[in-house]
């Protein structure tokens, strides 16, 4: 019986170990990027950045030197972003990011907050952060409106916040 018992409880260690090893093959859908798509008057399509900044000072794009009012200023006129939208990454150690945005002589800002979700998978393949809730705080931009229209963020997004910029 005492023999039994112990073959019992040696065959339930084995599956157990077996079972415990994972391969973390876990890919995540998650993403800490917000896709901003921007929209302007019907003759515009895509808007012109000199250069994008986050606010800790880090270069999302970036041209030349700055001139004497802070702005950057392109070589020539191929120099300049032209987009329609843009990925955006967010700070993944705090719940709130700002970007500045330097265009035709302007400096705007965009600060957004959101919610960190953080799961861990396993010990060994760690964990996976959601960023949620996302909303937009304070914007410069001369803008008609600004929309989130989709607050969760996921790797396949092209479209998280939309900004409709005035004439």
């Amino acid at each position: 019986m005492l023999f039994q018992s112990i073959k019992y409880l040696f065959l339930t260690l084995c599956c157990l170990w077996l079972f415990a090893c994972e391969d973390c093959t876990f890919t995540s859908k998650n993403s800490s990027e917000v896709a901003v798509k921007f929209f302007l008057s019907a003759q515009d399509t895509e808007v012109r950045f000199d250069s994008i900044l986050t606010s800790k000072g880090g270069h999302i794009f970036y041209i030349n030197d700055r001139d004497e009012q802070g702005l950057y200023l392109p070589e020539t006129s191929e120099e300049i972003l032209t987009i329609q939208s843009v990925k955006l990454s967010l700070n993944p150690a705090s719940d709130s990011s700002a970007f500045i945005f330097y265009w035709a002589d302007r400096k705007d800002t965009l600060e957004v907050i959101y919610e960190r979700q953080i799961e861990v998978i396993t010990p060994d393949c760690g964990f996976d952060q959601r960023i949620d809730h996302l909303q937009v705080i304070k914007n410069t931009f001369p803008i008609d409106s600004i929309l989130v229209v989709k607050p969760h963020l996921q790797i396949n997004d092209d479209n998280n916040v939309e900004i409709y910029l005035s004439e």
